[in-house]
């Protein structure tokens, strides 16, 4: 339904959907988990394909623009105040916030158009590294990260054959917390850009009074293959399954100064290639590969998103297992296409 364009195609797509989910809806109320579904969101779906056909596209009717209103319109101007009469200066603070943005729009009218630097990069990394100077014997202690001289060598030797980098656990790197990928619609119909984070940063032990912050090392789609096109599946699941492989991240990092390579790099752990999507989820299912060659690095160049992967629990579910530890403790795992809409564009388009 947020599609910017459709077709007769997507839109029967959409009416089959919404048929299928008022097919299954009753095993929720039969499960004891909901009542009912009498929710007025749930009746204004029924009527998207009829407005859709009528007055156009839905993909500017949302929730969001309400909820972010409310972060510019209270919580922004409240901070902005003294906390004393706050109504009177966050209405003070709101005005002049307009007559900014409205010069600001003047200046922009009346002045050559200049090109975005923003939109057409592929990805954004800090200036300065969140752990500078840092140790290969840390990155594999505390990064997880085992195999990283070898296949730091592997990438060397591939890559940069003429590379005279004595590797070893007292060799110093530059390693980053994040990095930003800058993400365009498939569709190309707008100039829509999603600012996407990949984190990697190792758990934080707990310091006075200062709460323990647990690891944060995200998992991502990797360019895989030779063939894959910048428009995802193009509605062959076979171009998934050979051109994309999961990879979590463990490490971003550059080589050293005298060593001239333009992209950061990344440590990932593999897992397995795509199985084919299992029948009533139809979700591709993968499982964290084992032994020699479990890992490997690449270019920030070969990472296309991240993504989002859900453990596959079976019958019984591991009461133990958290947000934290859900990648270590399961052992197979969905790769989500509901993320967002990109991530639904790039595995069905």
């Amino acid at each position: 339904s947020q599609y910017p364009s459709h077709t007769t195609t997507t839109l029967n797509c959409l009416q089959d959907a919404l048929d299928r989910f008022h097919r299954y809806k009753e095993a929720f109320v039969h499960s004891k988990i909901r009542e009912h579904f009498q929710i007025p969101k749930l009746h204004m779906i029924e009527h998207y394909v009829e407005s859709i056909m009528s007055r156009g596209t839905a993909d500017g009717f949302n929730t969001e623009l309400p909820e972010r209103l409310h972060i510019d319109f209270s919580k922004v101007g409240y901070r902005a105040s003294s906390r004393k009469d706050f109504i009177i200066q966050m209405t003070r603070w709101l005005t002049r916030q307009e007559k900014i943005h409205s010069f600001g729009s003047f200046l922009s009218s009346h002045s050559p158009d200049e090109p975005d630097d923003t939109v057409g990069r592929t990805y954004h990394i800090a200036k300065r590294p969140g752990f500078p100077n840092t140790s290969v014997s840390r990155i594999i202690n505390e990064f997880g990260a085992p195999e990283f001289i070898p296949a730091l060598t592997a990438f060397l030797r591939f890559n940069l054959p003429r590379c005279t980098l004595d590797l070893s656990v007292y060799t110093r790197l530059p390693v980053y917390k994040r990095i930003s990928f800058m993400l365009r619609s498939i569709q190309q119909i707008d100039d829509t850009v999603i600012k996407d984070v990949v984190r990697a940063t190792p758990r934080v032990p707990r310091r006075g009074r200062t709460p323990e912050v647990p690891e944060h090392f995200d998992t991502v789609l990797i360019h895989y293959g030779t063939n894959a096109q910048e428009t995802g599946a193009l509605g062959e699941s076979r171009c998934i399954t050979l051109c994309y492989r999961v990879g979590r991240v463990r490490t971003i990092f550059r080589l050293p100064s005298h060593i001239e390579y333009p992209h950061p790099l990344v440590y990932v752990e593999w897992y397995t290639e795509f199985r084919q999507p299992s029948t009533g989820v139809d979700m591709y299912t993968v499982s964290p590969t084992q032994g020699k060659g479990h890992a490997a690095v690449v270019s920030v160049q070969s990472i296309r998103r991240s993504c989002h992967l859900i453990p596959r629990f079976g019958e019984k579910i591991d009461r133990t297992m958290t947000t934290e530890n859900s990648l270590e403790r399961s052992k197979q795992f969905y790769v989500s296409e509901f993320t967002d809409l990109y991530t639904y564009q790039f595995f069905n388009d």
